[in-house]
């Protein structure tokens, strides 16, 4: 599993949703809402569940809305946070037909606020991923 294959795909599947997010494939220097980053893996383990056949990391998708408050930025990133529907993270990952790994699954999800690198506030949603491949 190359992990520079996975983010690829990773942001490959986050262009198929509704809408037009602006996806960023590294920690920007600067983005623009709505927006998407896939940085780096929190961690890669090399000796997964099944020794040294099996990788799995664990990666932090990012997706960020314009503006903290008001119903449209809550209705926008209520719909990434949903199990299940058009937009939903969840949903788009765990049915998406992976080839550079085995897997990504979502197994949880944090709304809260993103300080963009301009010192910008925005309502946002961090998916954590998991992923597994050999």
């Amino acid at each position: 599993m190359n992990i520079n294959d996975v983010m690829d795909e990773m942001l490959t599947a986050l262009a198929t949703l509704p809408g037009e997010l602006n996806l960023y494939g590294w920690n920007a220097r600067k983005i623009t809402p709505p927006c998407a980053l896939v940085p780096l893996p929190e961690f890669i383990d090399y000796q997964g569940t099944y020794g040294p056949g099996m990788t799995e990391a664990e990666l932090i998708v990012h997706v960020v809305v314009s503006g903290v408050s008001g119903a449209a930025a809550r209705k926008v990133i209520g719909g990434y946070l949903a199990k299940t529907g058009d937009a939903s993270i969840r949903q788009l990952f765990d049915t998406y037909a992976w080839t550079s790994c085995d897997d990504v699954t979502v197994t949880r999800a944090e709304p809260g606020i993103y300080t963009s690198p301009q010192n910008a506030d925005h309502l946002s949603a961090a998916f954590t991923c998991s992923i597994t491949g050999s």
